[in-house]
């Protein structure tokens, strides 16, 4: 591949993402940045630019909306990175700036976002995507139930590419697991659905280990084999629940806009678990029905607890789950398959026209 060939990359995360070489020993952590140095071999160089932090940044350290507005960054870019092929600017916040100003500065590049989060009922994060997303050359989502929601709000003329995402398949692997001793659920957005999680659980004997920031009301009366577990972990220690636990249960929303649930689902596919997950246009993409997953309709609680029942009594299908549902992790969470699948797209996008 000769040099004019090869792609220049400007990735602008929406929070600190680089790591200290001191904070990054093998194996504590699952690798966020080899994924970009694996895309080198592809004929694409990623250069990435977290948030500007204070004083230069005057919203460093609040909400990752705010945080990634960063006008310091943004002209940075716009004045110093105009040779670039194309800039991805994860989440929607980073690309304000850069929209605004790009034509003052004769900007070039394209502009696509990565992973937009629709959030209708935040009324300053949809009045910024309001303008800006229609002024973006594209956007990068994680899954495809987005496109529909895009062509609609913001027209069919901007390209949707769906990359899925990229999950650390050796960080999270069966491996690591333990003797089981506990059901698993896991998450904190706010479409998670533990309500019916925790109906369904009533007079199930076994124990649920609910790992979220969110509050889940529950009569312990009724529920005590129900722990929450709400404080921060250590990756490692997040990884530890996953390695001792039955399965997993991914209860959500029928309709989320953003990717939720698809994080938890590709780490839990990794670790080789069997997963219960409800029917949601956020994971669609990465269902096979009673081959990798047990999926049930979202917001039932009798079906979940039908689920739930099944996988107790029935090991030999947790074990059939579970090891297609890794077979499934390394053939499209992997590092070597994502790269892949995100070099071609960003093929694409970087002969995008320029609006």
């Amino acid at each position: 591949m000769t040099h004019r060939d090869r792609l220049r990359v400007l990735l602008l995360y929406a929070i600190p993402r680089r790591i200290a070489p001191e904070d990054n020993t093998s194996g504590t952590r699952p690798d966020t940045i080899d994924q970009w140095q694996t895309l080198s071999e592809q004929g694409i160089d990623i250069e990435i630019m977290d948030p500007t932090p204070l004083p230069l940044n005057p919203f460093a350290g609040r909400h990752s909306l705010y945080q990634s507005l960063d006008p310091y960054r943004a002209l940075k870019v716009l004045l110093a990175r105009r040779r670039v092929d194309l800039v991805i600017v994860a989440n929607d916040g980073g690309a304000l700036f850069l929209v605004l100003l790009r034509r003052l500065c004769r900007f070039k590049p394209p502009i696509v976002i990565w992973d937009l989060c629709p959030t209708p009922d935040w009324r300053v994060r949809d009045r910024l995507q309001d303008y800006v997303v229609p002024r973006v050359d594209g956007v990068l989502a994680i899954h495809s139930s987005q496109a529909p929601y895009i062509a609609e709000r913001w027209g069919r003329q901007i390209p949707v590419g769906v990359t899925g995402l990229s999950i650390d398949t050796d960080f999270y692997h069966p491996r690591h697991n333990e003797p089981p001793q506990y059901v698993l659920s896991v998450g904190d957005d706010a479409e998670r659905d533990f309500p019916t999680l925790v109906a369904a659980m009533a007079g199930i004997q076994s124990d649920l280990v609910i790992k979220t920031r969110r509050a889940v009301s529950f009569d312990p009366r009724r529920h005590g084999s129900i722990r929450l577990v709400p404080e921060r972990l250590d990756f490692a220690a997040f990884r530890a629940l996953y390695a001792s636990s039955r399965f997993v249960i991914l209860p959500l929303t029928p309709h989320p806009l953003n990717a939720s649930g698809v994080t938890a689902l590709g780490e839990a596919f990794a670790m080789g678990k069997a997963l219960i997950v409800s029917a949601s246009d956020s994971v669609r993409d990465y269902l096979a029905p009673e081959e990798n997953c047990l999926v049930v309709p979202p917001s039932d609680a009798d079906a979940l607890r039908a689920a739930i029942e099944r996988l107790l009594r029935e090991p030999e299908t947790c074990e059939r789950l579970g090891r297609n549902a890794r077979r499934f992790a390394e053939e499209y969470f992997a590092k070597p398959a994502f790269v892949r699948r995100f070099a071609e797209t960003l093929r694409l996008y970087s002969r995008c026209g320029k609006r």
